[in-house]
């Protein structure tokens, strides 16, 4: 109406056509040449009120289809996979786990792992995607989280349990361990139940010495090799925390062993030529088939053999007796820093036998080591290590809120004195006090701190770190341990 006025001399017809034709911008259609000022003025009106709406029509629609993209990409429904990878459970393992087969993807050229690996526990969705990111980040490796019980059959169907090839199920550390052995137990029978394709491998973590006294897993685990659904069933024993503890405590006791420790135990890109120490499997060479395993594994220098895979039964091997003959075609174990390929010497090179007398520790000085235990739980399990490798003579200081006493002078063993302070190892007047006995301490061990968040446990070792190195003299040359691994001089 407002054209057709503006315009004059112009139909109904002609006014619905041109502004139709302008408001959707349809191919011929222009705004100049008008008859008059006041319509040209109208028809850029009717333009850009086509190209706004235009404009918004687009945006709902593009917000609405990222909406749906991010509820299908963060959503729980049941993934469509096969011959993948599956991960039930999360513990500390599962972050180092995945970044292993990250590592083994990107060393395989892509020809491993081609597939998406999905992870499920009972645990937010989110949260688990967040950490994943974080800890893949600049890898090529897919890995999909769902959230769900994966005892529930019903609740592995989102995996897509039944049509992997590879199912790997974590010991679930939030729980008891008596709780956590009967929660693996039911899901082993849940896969037994899903049956599964044919050869499907399925490896079990357990705790080992943790969980000794509970048989069910180890019941579940013989039920599903006798499935007849042909799964392959394997049990990884890991020690849990017992096996970091004795680590710290060797370390504790005998300066520069962290060095040897983080060479065998991490993974890292030092540069081209060293990758990161890890494990690798090769064939015996010929010149020492039927050789004792003293003489094989004194035959390569730049690689350390564990042990050897018999080829009749597939059996490991690991840490054989030095009398022991390895066979023909058998595997070789080894833990190594670079290639693959292990170059063998001709003939192993000779080591005189070294051994030293008296007891245990007499070539150690005593130690003074003050124990900042954030967990009165933990405080037990790391003072029975430290006490089983320190030497007589040595002094041990805990530093714990509420700590058991009793239970703790009980670990006492004798020749080692042994002090307990109820107080906060994070408190500065606890870490000045001359209880603590910081200033004469040649080595300070953090404990606790592997149940709480990354940045928690960050925010605490600094913490400490901050203050020792405020009131303690510059001179003074002390090592702070933490239970990630990690291991900090003080100067």
């Amino acid at each position: 109406m407002l054209y057709r006025r503006a315009a004059g001399d112009c139909s109904w017809s002609e006014a619905l056509g041109r502004t139709y034709s302008v408001l959707n911008n349809c191919p011929g259609s222009s705004v100049e040449s008008e008859r008059s000022f006041a319509a040209d003025v109208v028809l850029h009106l009717v333009y850009l009120a086509g190209l706004f709406t235009f404009a918004v029509v687009l945006g709902i629609i593009t917000d609405d289809i990222g909406t749906h993209v991010d509820k299908v990409r963060r959503g729980n429904h049941p993934v469509i996979e096969q011959n993948h990878t599956v991960v039930l459970n999360w513990n500390q393992q599962t972050l180092p786990v995945l970044q292993q087969i990250a590592k083994a993807r990107h060393e395989s050229g892509g020809t491993m792992f081609n597939v998406p690996i999905v992870v499920l526990a009972d645990k937010d969705k989110d949260e688990m995607d967040d950490q994943v990111v974080e800890e893949l980040e600049g890898t090529n490796l897919r890995v999909m989280t769902r959230s769900g019980n994966p005892a529930k059959p019903s609740e592995q169907k989102r995996a897509s349990v039944a049509t992997a090839d590879t199912v790997v199920l974590m010991w679930p550390s939030d729980l008891s361990p008596a709780d956590a052995s009967a929660q693996q137990a039911a899901v082993l029978a849940a896969l037994k139940t899903a049956g599964g394709v044919a050869g499907q491998k399925i490896v079990v973590q357990s705790a080992g010495q943790e969980v000794g006294e509970y048989d069910a897993v180890q019941m579940a685990v013989d039920l599903a090799r006798s499935s007849t659904g042909s799964h392959d069933v394997a049990s990884l024993a890991t020690a849990g925390n017992e096996r970091i503890n004795q680590i710290i405590a060797q370390v504790a006791n005998q300066p520069g062993l962290e060095d040897v420790f983080a060479d065998l135990l991490e993974y890292e890109e030092r540069d081209v030529t060293e990758r990161g120490a890890e494990f690798y499997l090769s064939t015996v060479p010929e010149h020492l088939e039927g050789r004792p395993f003293r003489e094989v594994r004194r035959s390569f220098p730049d690689s350390v053999v564990v042990g050897w895979i018999s080829p009749d039964n597939d059996k490991l091997h690991l840490n054989s007796r030095d009398t022991t003959l390895v066979p023909g075609n058998a595997q070789l174990v080894f833990v190594a820093g670079g290639s693959t390929e292990q170059q063998a010497l001709p003939e192993p090179y000779e080591v005189n036998n070294v051994r030293l007398g008296g007891r245990r520790g007499k070539h150690l000085p005593p130690r003074n080591i003050t124990m900042l235990c954030f967990s009165a739980e933990a405080a037990a399990s790391a003072l029975k290590s430290l006490v089983e490798f320190t030497t007589r003579g040595s002094t041990i200081t805990i530093i714990c809120e509420s700590p058991d006493t009793e239970a703790l002078t009980a670990l006492k063993r004798r020749g080692l004195k042994l002090n307990v302070v109820n107080g906060n190892p994070s408190s500065r007047t606890i870490l000045e006090s001359k209880a603590s006995r910081l200033q004469q301490a040649n080595t300070v061990v953090l404990c606790g701190l592997e149940h709480r968040e990354q940045a928690a446990a960050d925010m605490q070792v600094y913490l400490v770190v901050s203050s020792m190195t405020y009131f303690r003299p510059c001179s003074c040359r002390s090592r702070l341990l933490q239970y990630a691994g990690v291991s900090l001089d003080l100067i």
